[in-house]
């Protein structure tokens, strides 16, 4: 078993949590309200700037060619195919950009800041595995239930496709090097990394879902 199989067991009931969560649920139905989308957009969009900046920054800490540019290509690619999602749901929508993170938000975008800086490359990583492996695996799951009228399409075409795929394949493998280089104690601290921005995943869903819709829409 290598060491993302383990991974895969360790936050299988939380990725379990996500997919039948009522936000993905109704997101998968077409029914979730444009006022909720609007807000989890306004979210996404500060958690991927910051999540970029993490990205750019452990590629200044590894001697790695591959993962350097592995990283920096996830930066970029990543954050255009997303921006461009975001830009088309913005103009659709008439949503207006916020500068105020949620509770939720700012803890996750916090700890992988952290992990980025303080913690060893393996470690932040292991951090930054959820975010692209739960979305991947949210994406086709609500791409398998979906409608192909559902408003949110150029969401879950995203999520679900090839492109994203090879991206988390490729996370998953520099995860996978990582831990064979690491020893016992820092592979523990990679799993307790890997589960904490699990926590924070769905806990960034929860904090969406909750939230008490204002004026976003035009």
């Amino acid at each position: 078993m290598v060491f993302t199989d383990q991974l895969w067991q360790l936050g299988k009931p939380l990725l379990e949590r996500m997919i039948t969560h009522p936000f993905n649920r109704e997101l998968a139905a077409g029914t979730l309200t444009p006022e909720l989308f609007c807000h989890y957009l306004q979210q996404d969009d500060l958690y991927i700037k910051d999540y970029t900046r993490v990205l750019l920054h452990l590629s200044t800490r590894t001697d790695d060619e591959v993962l350097k540019d592995d990283l920096l290509f996830f930066a970029e690619d990543s954050y255009q195919l997303e921006k461009m999602m975001h830009d088309s749901f913005f103009k659709h929508y008439g949503i207006v950009p916020t500068v105020e993170k949620t509770h939720a938000c700012a803890v996750y975008t916090g700890f992988l800041s952290d992990c980025s800086h303080n913690d060893s490359v393996a470690v932040a990583l292991a951090a930054l595995l959820p975010c692209f492996w739960y979305y991947y695996e949210v994406g086709l799951s609500v791409l398998g239930t979906s409608s192909p009228d559902n408003p949110y399409r150029d969401w879950i075409d995203l999520y679900s496709g090839a492109g994203f795929k090879q991206q988390v394949q490729c996370l998953l493998r520099h995860v996978d090097i990582a831990a064979e280089n690491a020893d016992p104690l820092e592979r523990k601290i990679m799993r307790d990394a890997f589960i904490t921005s699990s926590l924070c995943e769905l806990n960034f869903w929860e904090g969406i879902y909750h939230y008490l819709p204002g004026s976003m829409v035009k």
